[in-house]
């Protein structure tokens, strides 16, 4: 509910117009938003998010929990693949890095130096699907935080692939209730494409 009051609140701000919630559960196919009358709205909004959901559950199992606390001499930073299994790193991670500890390792990249250096140490770290760990302080309190690697790409500087991109997105078969809710409305401005909606 915090999320979709929030988009209803960017929205009246954006709009400048009193936005209410029109999805309340009464029927299946109802559209998130409305402006205006539920008879006659003069604008209908379904909203949909664009985000990597394996990513994201990963993000919310682990570094946004805040950081692990382990029986460790130092704290340490680990970054993690879009894909890890946080649970099984909170199992198995403590022993790993105070093995790093004993060793006397502070920046370990999971690479293909590594492997060649110690593959032993490269598959517990790999099969955890850490890309790095680093000691940031060492005495430390045991805190170990978790962060994942950024994803980033050329940049369109004018934005012109954004529109191409977004309607691609929206017309793909797994959003196509995202145009067919708002089209079934009529709402007078009927913003949506009406022939994609069977």
């Amino acid at each position: 509910m915090a999320g979709e009051e929030w988009a209803r609140r960017i929205l009246e701000k954006e709009l400048k117009r009193n936005v209410v919630v029109n999805d309340d559960g009464s029927k299946p196919g109802m559209y998130n938003f409305r402006v205006g009358p539920a008879d006659a709205p003069e604008m209908a909004v379904e909203c949909v998010a664009a985000v990597d959901q394996i990513l994201t559950e990963t993000w919310n199992l682990g570094p946004a929990k805040g950081p692990l606390e382990l029986a460790l001499r130092g704290d340490w930073s680990i970054t993690l693949t879009p894909s890890a299994r946080v649970n099984a790193i909170k199992q198995r991670f403590e022993p790993l890095l105070r093995e790093l500890e004993d060793r006397g390792l502070r920046d370990v990249p999971v690479n293909y130096a590594l492997k060649q250096y110690d593959s032993a140490l490269f598959e517990k770290l790999e099969s955890l699907d850490v890309t790095r760990a680093y000691c940031v302080r060492l005495p430390g309190t045991g805190k170990v935080h978790l962060g994942m690697r950024g994803i980033g790409g050329a940049v369109d500087p004018q934005g012109a692939a954004v529109l191409e991109w977004v309607s691609e997105f929206l017309r793909d078969s797994d959003r196509q209730d995202v145009l067919c809710k708002p089209a079934s409305s009529n709402d007078r401005e009927r913003r949506t494409a009406r022939h994609s909606c069977s």
